[in-house]
């Protein structure tokens, strides 16, 4: 298991490998600890009525100070992800292991 520091300002570049489980450990200036069980137990993603399949990191930016978490579907989050790699967004299953671009598994319908 590989740990991401996170300051305020954006997570550190090495966040690991595809596949690897990691825990995201925040600084007191950085913005809340990511609430792992709205993965499990959210009704629906932020993108559309879909149950949630990833969890997304988004850096902060010059016009928004701190991080930003998303809940995608799995539908969203594979039409997304030329956005989200260009964005530096670090992409999470449920088990906390990095989703990388490609992956086959998260790539085609279960």
């Amino acid at each position: 298991m590989r740990a991401i520091h996170q300051t305020a300002s954006s997570p550190q570049a090495d966040v690991g490998q595809p596949g690897e489980q990691v825990t995201i450990i925040a600084d007191a200036s950085a913005a809340p600890r990511i609430d792992w069980d709205a993965l499990s137990t959210a009704s629906r993603a932020c993108c559309c009525p879909a149950k949630p399949a990833v969890l997304v990191i988004m850096p902060a930016t010059p016009h928004r100070p701190h991080r930003t978490d998303l809940l995608l579907c799995m539908h969203h989050f594979r039409v997304s992800q030329d956005a989200l790699r260009a964005a530096g967004a670090i992409v999470l299953d449920g088990q906390r292991r990095i989703i990388g671009a490609g992956v086959r598994l998260y790539l085609t319908p279960a």
